[in-house]
């Protein structure tokens, strides 16, 4: 958590990212984000500033989403403004995912991506 506490949340790592291509992005709502500007501001007046809660959320989220087809291309690193380890965060944890969903993106065009698809029987022994 403490890697992401330099996060602006300018959302560069999202939009390098290949396997991120949701068209309706849930981090695109009021509720998370929080313009660089806007952190500054704060940071300034403050003298610090802690991580947006949206930031980490975004951060933590994306992880999840991210990690089952995360090719380990390393453009989120690559653009990230305050210099986070994004790639190497988001490799390790694919790496965990990808081994115990037993899937390699792009291994084979016809497998179909983790949790792309869900099937009805899968929901039936989820209880409350």
């Amino acid at each position: 958590v403490s890697l992401f506490a330099a996060c602006i949340g300018c959302r560069g790592c999202r939009e390098a990212c290949p396997i991120c291509s949701c068209v309706l992005c849930d981090y695109e709502t009021a509720r998370t984000l929080h313009s660089p500007e806007l952190v500054r501001a704060e940071a300034k007046r403050k003298g610090s500033v802690r991580v947006p809660a949206g930031t980490l959320q975004f951060q933590l989220g994306r992880l999840m989403h991210i990690s089952p087809s995360c090719t380990a291309c390393g453009q989120c690193s690559d653009v990230c403004p305050v210099d986070i380890p994004v790639a190497d965060i988001f490799i390790r944890a694919a790496n965990l995912v990808q081994e115990s969903l037993d899937y390699a993106p792009g291994r084979d065009t016809d497998d179909t991506p983790p949790m792309a698809t869900y099937l009805e029987k899968e929901l039936l022994d989820i209880t409350d």
